[in-house]
């Protein structure tokens, strides 16, 4: 089986979750930005890793332009935010307004807590946070977007790597019957 991790990433840490994800799982990375859709064709199945800003997904247009190739494909969608973990309601809402219910049947949805570095955010992220930040009730979450945070760890990407790699053997167990009957 083939696949690819395609990545896109504002900040650094879809990158960083992807690179270490290609040195996990022995594939190729790939920047959406020099990813031919067209070579969609060349793999099984695809990792889309990437990160959500103000509720949009970094890949949400690219992947409802994609979509129809998308379909034949299994895939696993990565997305790298500041939802909590346990935020189910939050993670279903994101998952649902930036992928395709067309695409959700034949994937996996992770999500990924990310970071925030004040000093790194562009003047525009930095008042788009500052307003959202008014807005927020929850002190905890509050304190974060004010004031940053970083949650990006290798160890968070057990349970991608997880699930791919039981796809993989599922597969490999249906080859392995097929070519016994």
């Amino acid at each position: 089986m083939k696949g690819v991790i395609v990545y896109k990433s504002k900040y650094g840490a879809t990158s960083q979750y992807s690179k270490w994800l290609a040195d996990e799982l022995g594939l190729p990375l790939v920047k959406a930005e020099e990813f031919h859709p067209k070579s969609l064709s060349d793999f099984d199945f695809v990792i889309l890793a990437g990160s959500i800003y103000i509720g949009k997904w970094l890949f949400r247009d690219w992947v409802k332009q994609n979509a129809e190739v998308l379909k034949s494909k299994k895939l696993f969608f990565v997305m790298v935010c500041g939802t909590p973990s346990n935020d189910f309601k939050e993670q279903e809402r994101l998952a649902s307004t930036n992928i395709p219910t067309s695409l959700m049947r034949n994937s996996d949805i992770i999500f990924l807590r990310g970071r925030v570095v004040i000093k790194s955010l562009s003047l525009m992220d930095k008042l788009a946070l500052k307003f959202a930040s008014s807005m927020v009730s929850d002190p905890i979450k509050k304190k974060e977007m004010q004031e940053g945070y970083d949650d990006v760890s290798r160890t968070n990407l057990v349970d991608v790597i997880r699930k791919v790699r039981q796809y993989l053997l599922n597969i490999n167990v249906k080859k392995a019957e097929a070519s016994l009957v």
